[in-house]
């Protein structure tokens, strides 16, 4: 290959070496060492060996705190690119050492390539390389010890976060809602961490999609995008988890949980098309139309409503309803949602009923208690076998080795799948800390009062209310609203005052009556 020094000699028209001119590379691994002795230390004894050359320093390029594993650095790379652009007056690409340009062999290789293209060679100023083949076979072997030097060293860091990770410690940068810890790894964010609580109850409401979410997220200030929100509530670091599947490990973390478990997995539940509402379309409220898609015509298809002339409302037939063409049902709001309220004065019942219907809720739900309990004991049991089982498998995998990779992977997925199944029949038993007698309360006074209690109701407390009270909806015959279905509270209580031995126990919050 034709070097600098063949190349200058050429261009000068004589056999007499010209002066040389050199490009110098600094770079230091941290952002520490920048601020100690290393770079001036690399610089200080570069300058002096190109005078002791005779070399002309043109440039000095200087990289604080960037790892030489790749060619991806952005100084190296301005760098490669003023040699290209200043082929003809560079000969010389100088470093302090072998391992301070590359501790890649491959990336070194092509480098080493790219530059000799230029007609520009390598030199360390402590390190004896050359063009001839002594110096080219030292150039190799620096470069090869440069890689396992840094493979060793990568080695030690894997062991150290491996050791870290299996004491509960979180080594990377926090997610959401969490900020770096000074005692342990992660501490709740003061200003998100309420907000990612917020989001992972209305997942596990079921009330709303993951795009609704995104929305709610963005009104109180956290900006993120639909897949960026589902993978947050998908991480078991909020219920205090540290899973690393690369790894193998699975353990409980030095941090503070941000959610309840059980809200996390009823979490899971929604986004994997189990849990309640699911697939629901969300809609809001409308406060101007109370009764849109809850009131229907004779034929079953929903009304519409509308502004006319921007003063009166008006429900009105839909244009697919080819039954209804004929007599193009159109009334007036206030007409409707008065016969709507006739309606909830008719099934109103007498308070005596209401008050021997609470008395015998309360003692069923007292009975629902205490089998919930004994389930729930009897799925912890489940869920902690599963848990020592998962904490075997590790240490046979991880401390002992006895079993490889594929089949500790097949195994944890396995008792993953049976933990996870074991949670939602958990939460699936258990019967919600509530105050019940307040909740009845509550309940005594709205259905002593239908008519008020809607009156008086927010839009979206008024959907809920008339979906409870009305699951199939209602129906506008022309002249009154009318239904042929309400709510089984409206079935139970009669019967509960004429034989309260028919109550039976309740399947979480539904009473279940004998045909």
């Amino acid at each position: 290959m034709q070097g600098p020094w063949y190349r200058r000699s050429s261009r000068s028209g004589s056999g007499e070496a010209m002066t040389l001119c050199a490009v110098a590379y600094v770079r230091v691994s941290t952002v520490a060492q920048t601020e100690g002795y290393s770079l001036d230390v690399q610089t200080a004894d570069l300058t002096r060996y190109c005078q002791q050359k005779g070399w002309t320093l043109k440039r000095l390029f200087v990289e604080p705190g960037s790892s030489a594993k790749t060619s991806q650095r952005p100084v190296f790379g301005e760098m490669l690119e003023y040699c290209r652009k200043h082929r003809d007056g560079i000969d010389v690409v100088l470093v302090h050492k072998i391992d301070r340009f590359m501790r890649d062999t491959y990336y070194h290789t092509q480098t080493r390539n790219l530059l000799a293209g230029y007609g520009i060679v390598l030199r360390s100023a402590t390190e004896p390389i050359s063009e001839d083949p002594s110096g080219k076979a030292l150039e190799g072997m620096l470069s090869v010890f440069a890689q396992f030097d840094n493979d060793v060293r990568s080695g030690r860091t894997v062991a150290g976060m491996k050791a870290a990770v299996e004491a509960g410690r979180w080594c990377w940068k926090p997610p959401r809602g969490y900020v770096r810890g000074e005692t342990a790894s992660m501490d709740h964010d003061p200003d998100l961490a309420p907000v990612v609580r917020q989001l992972f109850d209305d997942c596990a409401s079921g009330t709303f999609p993951v795009s609704a979410l995104v929305d709610r997220a963005k009104a109180r200030g956290l900006d993120i995008h639909k897949q960026v929100l589902n993978r947050m509530l998908r991480n078991p670091l909020y219920i205090g988890v540290v899973r690393v599947d690369k790894w193998g490990i699975e353990t409980t973390g030095d941090f503070e949980p941000l959610v309840h478990p059980e809200t996390f997995w009823r979490a899971q539940a929604v986004l994997d098309g189990r849990g309640p509402g699911a697939g629901k379309p969300y809609q809001p409220a409308r406060a101007e139309f109370p009764l849109k898609g809850l009131v229907r015509c004779v034929h079953g298809v929903p009304l519409t409503a509308s502004w006319a002339k921007k003063s009166y409302r008006y429900y009105q037939s839909q244009p697919r309803c080819q039954e209804c063409q004929g007599c193009r049902v159109s009334v007036r709001a206030e007409a409707l949602e008065a016969s709507f309220v006739d309606l909830l004065k008719k099934l109103q019942p007498e308070p005596e009923l209401v008050r021997i219907f609470k008395e015998e809720v309360l003692n069923v739900w007292k009975q629902a208690q205490k089998q919930a309990s004994d389930e729930q004991a009897r799925l912890t049991w489940r869920l902690n076998g599963i848990q020592k089982k998962k904490d075997r498998l590790v240490e046979a995998h991880v401390h002992e080795q006895t079993i490889d990779a594929k089949t500790f992977r097949d195994h944890m997925d396995r008792l993953r799948e049976q933990e996870a199944t074991a949670k939602l029949e958990r939460y699936g038993a258990e019967l919600e800390d509530l105050d019940v007698g307040a909740v009845l309360a509550f309940a005594e006074r709205t259905l002593c009062d239908l008519a008020g209690s809607w009156n008086r109701a927010e839009p979206p407390q008024k959907t809920r209310l008339q979906a409870l009270l009305f699951p199939s909806g209602v129906t506008w015959d022309g002249e009154a609203v009318r239904t042929q279905e309400t709510a089984s509270v409206f079935g139970w209580i009669d019967p509960i005052c004429d034989d309260k031995e028919r109550v039976v126990t309740p399947t979480r919050f539904e009473l279940v009556l004998p045909a």
